[in-house]
């Protein structure tokens, strides 16, 4: 049972370092600008990856080879150029030393990058790149025109028929892509091995630190950028800039476009700890083949990246993918991959109203997730692109034509209650949707959770020549659920596991009796809102195994050697509460 307890130990912390990283972005994104009216539109995003250099980054040298490969997300266009360095115009006691008001609030760092981005052209590179610009200074429309049509939707295309003039409208859609275009700046500080991480823990613990990870951890600081590309400059671009293979004014124009300066306005920051590792030779989950520096390092990118974007999605509307509701049985929406959809993405639905002025607002209706049955998209629009399918959480009866849009959580849920019966006490539970980490082909709601439970109740044990006061039994375990939504309004999750209880010695905490329990059972709750929900659990706690002490000795307690005699508890359990999902 010493093993079983070590496991159990070394799977909760696990899971709680784990849960720590992930929700790290959100925690630390700042003040979320807030709507109550979602915006209808939605077009694609093109993003342009830049790595800030500081010539202080442990690593620096492999970071910036892997960096230079680096791809955007398919959510979005990938507008990265060759340029991908940016020299840091900051230091970085300035950047540590600069005082935040919040994500969306510009201050001296973001200014100065800001200014270097522009007085170096990088924002030139992005819109050349928009042009199919030539190495003779000559533009073209045949990027813009291919991104107009991938950017269409089904209904777009449809609209536009099989004519000439209609799929010109939508290759001159391109232009006004221009207007999304942004630059994400990457500034990745206090960047160490995990032998270095595992050094670091070791200077606050009384216990031996293994090392059984290799990898890198360090913290990415994203700053997101928007090029400017109003009317002003727009009118600029087209009449003194704009310049065909062959116009004599070739040279003139070429020149003029180097030297012109193309405006960004700031937008966001988020920053966040990230880590990219893998278990060393020998130890049980080690990969069979283990990975390179550049591999790892590759890895640290792209889960910065999508944190940082993670955060950028729940807070600016423009990032957030809208559509309309394609059909209810089953429930489906056209969009899939090429707007980034995983499985229990979450969408809040939308009907757009009337109200008492006579102004159109919308009205959330609903809440539905996404389910594995996602479709690849990936390729323009055919007006019979296949849809993806969809499950309702919470809400009111869902109709065609209604709005969905991306309204990203973190896929936690937590409990709290009172728990009654076989066991009693107060109970705390912390569900993790992994179908939301793991994606692919993954069920929509496995549940990983992690449980806790306090009963304080105490004993009296008459031994040979004392009495002994044991009190306060404290348990922990972890499993593993599969839930389901039914009806709009009500939730259904079976579920097993297994765990640790404990009961100290009154008079010495080193003294502590334990037993390793099962757990199955069953979930049901009731929304009273869509993130809010009654619960009642019912599970049985089996509970027969030894009392064995802290050093694994079978101590009998009342003249038994089973924790659920000895102590009267184990069983069927009610447990009534209220859970939060955020």
């Amino acid at each position: 049972m010493l093993l079983m307890k070590k496991i159990l130990t070394t799977l909760l912390f696990t899971t709680i370092i784990s849960l720590s990283l992930f929700s790290q972005p959100a925690l630390e994104s700042g003040k979320k600008v807030k709507s109550n009216q979602p915006s209808t539109e939605y077009d694609r995003i093109a993003l342009s990856y830049l790595l800030l250099d500081d010539h202080q980054l442990n690593f620096g040298d492999l970071m910036k080879q892997v960096f230079a490969t680096s791809a955007v997300n398919d959510k979005f266009d990938d507008n990265s150029t060759n340029r991908r360095i940016v020299q840091s115009p900051v230091s970085r006691e300035e950047i540590n030393n600069t005082f935040l008001l919040g994500p969306t609030m510009p201050n001296d760092v973001t200014r100065k990058i800001e200014s270097e981005l522009v007085k170096n052209h990088f924002t030139n590179d992005v819109v050349a790149k928009w042009f199919s610009r030539k190495s003779d200074g000559s533009f073209g429309v045949e990027l813009l025109q291919q991104r107009g049509l991938y950017n269409a939707t089904d209904a777009e295309v449809k609209a536009a028929g099989a004519s000439k003039i209609g799929m010109a409208k939508l290759m001159d859609a391109g232009e006004t892509l221009l207007n999304k275009s942004y630059i994400l700046i990457f500034d990745f500080s206090d960047l160490i091995s995990k032998d270095e991480d595992y050094n670091r823990q070791q200077v606050n613990s009384k216990t031996e630190i293994k090392h059984v990870k290799n990898g890198f951890v360090g913290t990415v600081s994203v700053y997101l950028f928007k090029l400017d590309f109003n009317e002003n400059i727009r009118n600029s671009f087209w009449q003194d800039l704009w310049v065909e293979s062959g116009d004599p004014n070739l040279a003139a124009k070429k020149q003029a476009f180097d030297n012109f300066e193309f405006p960004l306005t700031y937008v966001y920051r988020t920053s966040t700890r990230v880590e990219s590792s893998q278990f060393n030779p020998g130890e049980m989950l080690a990969p069979k083949v283990q990975a390179t520096q550049s591999e790892l390092l590759a890895k640290l990118i792209t889960e910065g990246a999508n944190q940082a974007l993670f955060s950028i999605e729940k807070t600016l509307e423009e990032f957030r993918v809208k559509t309309v509701i394609f059909d209810t049985h089953p429930l489906q929406a056209k969009i899939g991959k090429k707007e980034g959809l995983k499985t229990d993405q979450r969408f809040f639905v939308y009907e757009m109203e009337q109200d008492a002025s006579g102004k159109i607002v919308a009205k959330r209706k609903g809440v539905i997730r996404s389910t594995k049955h996602i479709t690849d998209n990936r390729q323009m629009a055919s007006g019979e692109s296949k849809p993806s399918k969809f499950y309702q959480v919470a809400g009111s009866r869902l109709d065609q034509g209604m709005l969905i849009q991306q309204r990203n959580d973190l896929g936690l849920a937590l409990s709290l209650g009172i728990a009654t019966g076989g066991i009693g006490g107060f109970d705390g539970r912390l569900d993790i949707n992994v179908s939301k980490l793991l994606g692919g082909k993954m069920p929509s709601m496995i549940k990983l959770y992690v449980e806790g439970g306090y009963d304080p109740q105490s004993f009296d044990f008459v031994g040979s020549s004392s009495t002994i006061t044991y009190e306060n039994f404290l348990r922990y375990g972890i499993g593993l659920g599969k839930e389901y939504c039914f009806a709009h309004y009500f939730k259904f999750q079976p579920y097993a596991g297994f765990g640790l209880e404990q009961i100290t010695n009154k008079d010495d905490a080193a003294q502590v009796l334990s037993t390793i329990y099962g757990h199955p059972g069953v979930i049901f709750g009731v929304n009273l809102k869509h993130n809010i929900q009654f619960t009642w659990q019912w599970g049985i706690y089996m509970m027969n195994g030894s009392i064995t002490d802290q050093e694994n000795t079978v101590q009998p307690i009342y003249g038994s050697e089973i924790w659920s005699e000895g102590w009267t508890r184990g069983g069927a359990t009610n447990t009534f509460g209220l859970r939060l999902e955020f």
